[in-house]
């Protein structure tokens, strides 16, 4: 025993852990030393360190201090440690013996010594855990046994310490160790009694330099065999069978007489010249309910010597008691060949040990298994599709709760995309997107499901299986009904595995295989890993998801009754308790679903969404609102959704299997209590929807400053036009933010695409982005607004957000920020976008100051100025730095720009293809917009015509560059910074010197706006005008005002008058920037408080209208309807047929065509 001394630990990993908590048990003073900082450590690792600091243990973590070395008496040096300095250093003073190192063999020495009863071993590759177990069952009624597997903790060495120290040991008959490879390597001097050899196949084998490594690390489990010991060893395993000549210890050999072949690395292992001692024959497998066998066997030794009958022999002269031949029936419960091995193998250990034929085949018959070893965890009836549906509205409920409406208006996966597709994602060239998707994957049906109380059910189990050979032992002759269902977690732990073979096994028993992605035991998302398997797969039906929650409800969303599920993978070993928790957490929520699920809140806009998403998935909801009408009627009455409007009828609540909460209802206690009052069933949030419906689609996700309304509507035209359908959110918002897009990309579609905006604030873009699974991201431009604090560096960083979630990113190469953005990217993973077209055919307004509309950047790489060629719209040009840092090369271009018949074309070049693009409205701001939509189309695998064809039959967004009237020129927009100010003043201006705008007229009856018809003037007489400088005094009439407007550009040009309703949120910088602007109109009409305020900065002809220009802003929101309605007034009572009036911001979006009646 080592006692009393100072002891140094290198290593503060699985083998150094035990040791230090062994050492200090026995009165050292224990210090731990470990290169790694502690944050850098695994979760458990932490776990366990805390416990042991607690118990006086210290740990040096992130170096290691030589000078700790002169202060010490012992050193132990974990397995496994690179040769470094320090261990240098150790080994030199160890030379002259300074120090004294602590080998593997004094830690076994010691826990012999601790332990000192008769101990047996179990080692092997697979089988372990149970067969550890099995053995323990049988003999636990004639010993006081002590066990330890994996069950009570993954880190056996770990565990089996824990024990000594917590005084487990004390008082026992008989120690049961399963002995994984570390251990083994640990405990080379515990003298075993007994130990016994499952099998032995490639696993593990990144902690080995070759397999003949690691089978040298198992089968020395026979060197720790007492003098008279015994081994028990499977003779159907190849490895085991061909080392027996090795052995130096008696052993019993027992198998099914069916040599396996191994093939590893180019070798073949295989042995069919076994001298069996006993076998399995006649064997009956039973399905899930065990199986039927005989044991025939030959005369066995055992451990009790028969001249004192003791198993420690006490007479000193020791002689084996034998055991006759014997064959004998036998039924065992739990399932599968390798189930029978396990049986044999307790058999034996139980017969050497002096338990009675008998007896022991009596206690093995009515073994139930082992927790997580084809461990049955439910049987769940399955959700049956009801072929009839219908619409239903109630109205008028009586209910106690308030009258109020319960509406809201409050942000990878298991995606459905094949390992082609994802492949297809990362290249710069177009592949296929069908529109005829894969029907296991995305196809939606608005039956309603109901419980099936006739029903064999569907049974779920879970198994520790993690391995290809373990993998075919387990459903090796499994023959069960209906379908076979797998889930599987990440094979990998921190071991990394054949996964590709392990899809091939699971291909050959299942029907459907389902794939998480979480790495269990280090608690990481590792999508190749799950990719890979499904590649071995190969055409079966599979899916991958993002952890087991997710793997498991998939899996009871597609089975069918009488099919049977099992979970297997290592995390049923290291995460056993997380993992039946997610497998549990997953049945109950499908049980909550099966029945009348009821959304409370479900005319809001988030209550909506969560209702459609759960319809969307087949399940039978109505929803219950105070609001007595919703405008989403229509929708939900075709998608079958059932309603119950005006109040909430209680017999219908008390139907319900479970409730879902809009978010504005969550923290409503009396609503809560009322419902549980009424019915005990499980109530969920909006969180539920997003944790258990993943988008099954390809997800585009557009972010930037400007634009992405415009290129998100395009690119969905693009999608239609090739024939797949797109998920809409159906509402009268612009839905770019918060929980709407996660939603959005969830509900029923071939493709998701999703406008992702953010307020400045941290997170929001990133957690859009995840929640909505985006796939492709797609940035426009980024330019100042939605400043926090007029901080353009914390916005930059809100934008760039989706580049962490993105798998493929499509940027504006023009944008010298954006592209700048790239340089963090895989070369492969991000396709640029942007104008190559000759400067001399882009049309140029040279009434524009270039000071103005032109603005430079800094180099992101060096930060000097960069130099501009070429400005297309504001700081989007062509650009270099003397650095190096220039536009990067264009994937896909717009070439030959040029106006014509009132329209910007260009020629679209994608590789080589090329086409005509007529854009219907707007300016170079739309060539961008179009651009950054064909790519993203062209990523999807949509076809070159289509995208042309997409591009040319958009005909605009409702509030951009929207043009209302043709006489006067009335355009709607919805600019609200100073980047989307120039581009609509640009975009006119350039249209106006080169063309007349094209009739597009909206209005009521298909007429245009008289200037002396104004319906609703009520004869003011201009008395709400007011002039800047008082250049016109109150008391004009019409005559004096078409005098004033006449005076401007003498009358011979058509006028540009600008209404400006914006707030914007680029604070008083871009209020100022606008105003300036703002300047390049003939006529303004501040309408907003902000336009107002700056006002005094617009250098041309100012008219005010009569308003107090009280404070009005939420968001960019600027001004009222009021505000709005009597700049429109003013700007059409101003205005001649031919002039045109720009109505700028979000105020002028939200209500001019109500002012105007437009349809």
């Amino acid at each position: 025993m080592i006692s009393g001394k100072k002891i140094l630990i290198v290593g503060a990993g699985n083998a150094g852990r035990p040791v230090a908590n062994l050492l200090n048990y026995l009165d050292n003073e224990v210090i731990v030393t470990d290169i790694n900082p502690f944050n850098d450590l695994p979760k458990k690792a932490k776990r366990k360190i805390k416990i042991l600091k607690k118990r006086g243990i210290a740990f040096e973590l992130g170096y290691h201090d030589e000078n700790i070395l002169t202060n010490v008496d012992n050193i132990y040096i974990s397995p496994n440690i690179p040769e470094n300095d320090f261990i240098k250093k150790i080994h030199e003073l160890a030379k002259i013996e300074k120090i004294s190192i602590i080998e593997n063999r004094d830690i076994g020495k010691i826990l012999n010594s601790l332990i000192a009863i008769p101990m047996v071993g179990i080692a092997g590759t697979d089988g372990k855990t149970t067969t550890t177990n099995m053995i323990n069952f049988a003999l636990e009624d004639n010993f006081d046994t002590l066990i330890f597997s994996s069950l009570q903790d993954s880190l056996v060495i770990e565990g089996l310490v824990e024990m000594i120290v917590n005084g487990e040991n004390k008082d026992k008959e008989l120690a049961i160790f399963e002995l994984p490879h570390g251990t083994i390597r640990m405990a080379e001097g515990l003298e075993l009694d007994a130990g016994v050899l499952t099998n032995l196949t490639p696993d593990h084998m990144d902690e080995f330099k070759t397999f003949e490594e690691y089978i040298d690390r198992n089968i020395a489990i026979e060197k720790l065999l007492k003098k008279d010991g015994l081994m028990i060893v499977n003779g159907d395993d190849p490895i085991v069978s061909g080392r027996l000549n090795t052995f130096t210890h008696d052993y019993i050999v027992y198998g099914l007489k069916n040599p396996q072949k191994i093939e590893f690395e180019g070798n073949s292992y295989y042995n069919n010249d076994v001298e069996y001692d006993i076998i399995a024959k006649n064997i009956e497998l039973n399905g899930l309910n065990g199986s039927n066998f005989t044991i025939v066997s030959s005369k066995l030794p055992t451990l009790v010597c028969s001249n004192c009958n003791e198993i420690n022999c006490k007479c000193g002269s020791f002689k084996r008691k034998t055991i006759p031949p014997f064959e004998k029936e036998i039924s065992i419960e739990v399932p599968g060949l390798l189930n029978v091995e396990n049986t044999l193998a307790t058999l034996i250990m139980s017969l050497i040990l002096g338990s009675s034929l008998e007896d022991s085949i009596k206690k093995m018959s009515t073994f139930k298994g082992v927790k997580g070893r084809f461990e049955k965890i439910d049987c769940v009836n399955p959700m049956s599709v009801s072929t009839s549906e219908k619409n239903t509205v109630f109205h008028g409920s009586n209910s106690s709760l308030s009258s109020k409406s319960n509406s809201s208006l409050s942000s990878k996966s298991g995606s459905s995309l094949s390992s082609e597709s994802d492949s297809s994602l990362s290249s710069k060239s177009g592949s296929s997107l069908s529109s005829e998707s894969d029907s296991s994957l995305s196809s939606k049906s608005n039956s309603s499901l109901k419980m099936n109380n006739h029903s064999l059910g569907i049974n779920i189990f879970m198994d520790a299986a993690h391995n290809p050979e373990s993998m075919e032992k387990l459903f090796e002759g499994l023959d069960i009904s209906g379908r076979l269902v797998i889930s599987l977690d990440n094979p990998d732990t921190l071991t990394v595995r054949n996964k590709f073979k392990i899809g091939e096994v699971l291909s050959k028993f299942s029907d459907v295989i389902i794939v998480s992605s979480k790495n269990e035991t280090i608690e990481t998302l590792d999508p190749n890993a799950s990719l890979e398997v499904l590649k071995g797969a190969g055409e079966i039906e599979s899916y991958m998801t993002e952890n087991v929650v997710d793997s498991i409800f998939k899996a009871l969303s597609i089975a069918t009754d009488g099919d049977n599920i099992i979970h297997i993978g290592p995390g049923v070993v290291n995460a056993y308790d997380n993992i039946k928790k997610d497998i549990k957490d997953a049945i109950s929520f499908y049980r909550a679903i099966s029945g009348n699920v009821i959304v409370i809140g479900g005319c809001g806009t988030v209550g909506s969404l969560m209702a459609r998403v759960l319809k969307n998935n087949n399940v039978d909801v109505t929803i219950s609102d105070s609001a007595p009408n919703t405008p989403l009627n229509r929708i939900f009455k075709e998608e079958g959704i059932t309603l119950d409007l005006g109040g909430h009828n209680e017999d219908l609540l008390k139907s319900a299997s479970s409730f879902f909460l809009a978010p504005s209802l969550l923290n409503n206690k009396k609503l809560k209590n009322y419902l549980k009052s009424l019915v005990d069933v499980p109530i969920f949030s909006v969180d539920e929807v997003l944790k258990y419906f993943k988008s099954d689609k390809l997800v585009l996700g557009i972010t930037g400053t400007n634009g992405k309304t415009t290129t998100t509507n395009i690119l969905k035209n693009i999608f239609t036009v090739s024939g797949l359908k797109v998920t809409e959110h159906m509402l009268d918002i612009q839905g770019n933010t918060e929980l709407i897009p996660s939603l959005q990309s969830r509900l029923d579609g071939d493709v998701g695409v999703v406008e992702i905006g953010t307020f400045g604030n941290i997170g929001e873009v990133k957690n859009s982005a995840i929640g909505a699974d985006v796939n492709i991201g797609i940035i426009t431009n980024i330019s100042k607004d939605h400043l926090v604090d007029g901080d353009f560096e914390s916005y930059i960083s809100c934008k760039k957000e989706i580049l962490e979630v993105a798998d493929t990113l499509i940027l504006n190469a023009d944008d010298p920020l954006v592209s700048y953005l790239a340089l963090s990217k895989n070369k492969e993973d991000v396709i640029f976008f942007g104008i190559n077209s000759d400067p001399l055919l882009i049309p140029v307004n040279n009434n524009l100051n270039k000071d103005d509309f032109n603005e430079t950047r800094p180099c992101y790489l060096c930060g000097d100025v960069l130099k501009y060629s070429r400005y297309y719209l504001g700081h989007l040009g062509d650009y270099q730095c003397h650095c190096g840092f220039k536009n990067p090369i264009l994937d896909v271009e717009a070439k030959n720009i040029s106006i014509k018949d009132d329209s910007y074309q260009y020629t679209l070049k994608i590789a080589e293809n090329e086409g005509k693009v007529i854009l219907k409205t707007g300016g170079i701001a739309n060539i961008y917009n179009s651009l950054a939509a064909a790519t993203g189309a062209w990523v999807s695998g949509i076809n070159f015509e289509d995208i042309v064809k997409g591009i040319n039959t958009f005909g605009g967004v409702s509030g951009r560059f929207e043009i209302l009237n043709d006489s006067p020129k009335i355009i709607l927009d919805y600019a609200h910074n100073p980047s989307g100010v120039k581009s609509i003043i640009q975009a006119v201006l350039d249209l106006k010197n080169n063309t007349n705008l094209k009739n597009n007229t909206n209005l009521k009856n298909d007429s245009n706006i008289e200037i002396e018809d104004i319906k609703y003037n009520n004869d003011n007489n201009g008395e709400n005008i007011n002039i800047k400088d008082n250049k016109y005094n109150n008391d004009y009439n019409l005559e004096d005002i078409n005098k004033f407007t006449n005076d401007i550009n003498g009358g011979r040009d058509a006028k540009f008058i600008i209404l400006n309703t914006i707030s914007s949120e680029s604070g008083e910088e871009g209020d100022l920037k606008i105003a300036e602007l703002l300047s390049y109109g003939d006529i303004v009409i501040p309408v907003s408080n902000s336009a107002y305020n700056f006002s005094e900065h617009i250098n041309t002809e100012v008219l005010y209208i009569d308003s107090d220009f009280e404070y009005c802003k939420k968001g960019t929101l600027g001004a009222s309807f009021d505000q709005v309605k009597k700049g429109i007034e003013l700007g059409l009572k101003i205005a001649n047929k031919n002039d045109i009036i720009l109505i700028i911001g979000e105020a002028g979006v939200k209500y001019s065509k109500d002012i105007l009646e437009v349809k």
